[in-house]
């Protein structure tokens, strides 16, 4: 298959017109034999088991509710470690470096401007942790915090969405900032970071902590504070969350990229107060 015919077909499918219709079916409840077949025929082709989340596949009201369905403390806890920061969902660590510049890694030869993806300018010089957590269909579809911190602002950027599976990372130049994304600006001991949920083909809706955001392209007030490994949001379907994190407060990578890790891993150990 060329390169052409992909970057054709990913545009094709980069539409949110397309995504948001895919939204309205997988939220419909009726006829409920019809959404309990669609539930099932999903697990059965992604292998999802329901040995950790909440009820069974026939308590959830439509796909859309299945996509996020929440898990079961009493089945599966998310662990608490203040030495550490965690994994903040089931996903593969795609990408995981230190950055001086503003550049980070989208794939081998392709990279992208940090301050482009979070909207405004950071001082890389000091040093920034950036991970690449991808979520696959298959995966658990709400996000945490990694550390404990307040949300101090949040905004919303970009207008496409590409899917971000490898296909759509090693075509689509810039695919991060390109797609629909919500940045959390957080505050952890002193030191901003950020966390950027980026949206996907047919991820009808990013939900976070943040609520509403009333306009596109600028910073808009939070003021939450929240405790380690609370949930800070949830996809609709599969997709992607980057982290920035400054060496002030994260030390060195405990996983290699290209593992799998679940919400609650430890990623890095924890520097600062």
């Amino acid at each position: 298959m060329s390169s052409l015919f992909i970057r054709i077909f990913l545009f094709l499918l980069s539409f949110p017109g397309l995504s948001r219709l895919y939204g309205r079916l997988v939220r419909i409840e009726r006829p409920r034999w019809l959404v309990r077949r669609m539930i099932r025929g999903f697990a059965r082709h992604y292998r999802i088991s329901m040995d950790d989340f909440t009820g069974e596949f026939g308590d959830y009201p439509s796909l859309s509710a299945f996509f996020t369905r929440p898990l079961d403390p009493a089945k599966r806890a998310i662990p608490l470690d203040d030495r550490h920061i965690l994994a903040p969902a089931d996903s593969i660590l795609s990408v995981c470096e230190t950055v001086r510049d503003d550049r980070a890694t989208q794939v081998k030869g392709r990279r992208y401007r940090l301050t482009e993806l979070v909207g405004e300018p950071i001082d890389l010089s000091r040093g920034w942790r950036v991970a690449v957590f991808y979520l696959s269909p298959h995966d658990y579809h709400r996000f945490h915090l990694p550390m404990a911190a307040t949300v101090i602002a949040a905004r919303r950027d970009g207008g496409s969405l590409y899917p971000v599976n490898r296909l759509s990372v090693n075509n689509i130049p810039d695919l991060f900032i390109r797609n629909e994304r919500v940045t959390l600006k957080c505050e952890t001991a002193g030191e901003v970071w950020y966390y950027v949920a980026v949206g996907a083909t047919f991820v009808g809706a990013i939900s976070t902590v943040a609520g509403d955001i009333p306009a596109a392209g600028s910073w808009h007030p939070v003021g939450r504070e929240l405790p380690q490994s609370a949930e800070a949001g949830r996809f609709d379907m599969g997709s992607t969350i980057v982290t920035l994190i400054p060496v002030a407060l994260a030390g060195e990578p405990l996983v290699a990229e290209g593992e799998k890790v679940r919400t609650g891993d430890r990623i890095w150990g924890r520097r600062g107060g």
